[in-house]
């Protein structure tokens, strides 16, 4: 097999949603306020993009030059948008150390050139997904920096409300928009629903004193890291085993990943008394 053509497999991996899930608790465990934009960022990107596709309908090149597999419409491309939120954001938090944010832009230019390359896209779904990431970290930026600490002082009740709703109405309206059938529409019912878990964890912990605290301990990180993975691949593993996968039960199993990464896994912590 063309070795150029494996560098480019193993690049589009860094924008895949599975790389994501790994990345995104790591942030988190070591701050968890710049971990939450992170991936309010990223699964933001996940739900505009798949929910844009099937709205527009831009079909992808001929499968018969595809390189890898793929799913669904074209435009704006996922992957783009994907490595564009996490290594767009990444470049952001470290602008001051020009050389990795450099190193974290050309990670997000490969991931999107890599899609042209393996023949799954045009460059019009990869320039529009890095326009698309680019401005929802602007976006979350520029809202955390408006009403930031006007949600921290809001009442508790409405935060947790707000935070476990607002994620599955998005679902709702979409499921209107585009139906339920699509591969697309399960994608976003993965990330709204991870959303909604990590937003509601979050506050929970934060309201009862169970948080971790943020470190910049590397062993510490991993060891949070190990915990979280094993805990998500137990449930992960249970997801796989049930027969019948309606959208409820993949819902239900998205959201506890999203409370496992904020809640069950600093619980475990605090009952070791290690934090």
């Amino acid at each position: 097999m063309n070795v150029i053509d494996n560098i480019f497999k193993f690049l589009t991996l860094l924008g895949d949603e599975t790389f994501l899930l790994v990345a995104l608790p790591i942030i988190y465990f070591t701050r968890k306020r710049l971990g939450l934009k992170v991936a309010l960022s990223v699964l933001i990107g996940v739900f505009t993009s798949h929910l844009l596709k099937p709205l527009l309908r831009f079909e992808r090149p001929p499968k018969q030059y595809w390189k890898v597999s793929a799913s669904g419409y074209s435009f704006p491309s996922g992957h783009a948008t994907n490595a564009s939120t996490f290594w767009g954001y990444v470049a952001y938090i470290v602008r001051r150390r020009l050389h990795i944010a450099i190193i974290s832009i050309l990670i997000a230019a490969l991931v999107g050139y890599s899609r042209v390359y393996l023949c799954v896209h045009w460059w019009t779904d990869v320039i529009a997904g890095w326009i698309l990431g680019f401005l929802i970290i602007a976006a979350v930026e520029g809202l955390d920096g408006k009403f930031g600490k006007k949600i921290d002082t809001m009442r508790f009740k409405y935060k947790l409300s707000l935070g476990f709703s607002i994620p599955f109405l998005a679902i709702g309206l979409s499921a209107v928009a585009i139906g339920v059938d699509l591969p697309e529409f399960k994608s976003l019912l993965k990330a709204l629903s991870s959303l909604s878990g990590i937003l509601t964890g979050h506050l929970i912990a934060g309201r009862f004193g169970i948080s971790l605290d943020d470190t910049n301990n590397i062993l510490t990180v991993i060891a949070r890291s190990i915990v979280c993975i094993i805990l998500v691949m137990v449930v992960y593993g249970l997801y796989k085993s049930v027969k019948l996968l309606n959208l409820p039960i993949i819902a239900s199993v998205f959201w506890l990943f999203g409370i496992i990464v904020t809640l069950i896994t600093p619980l475990v912590f605090k009952v070791l008394k290690y934090r």
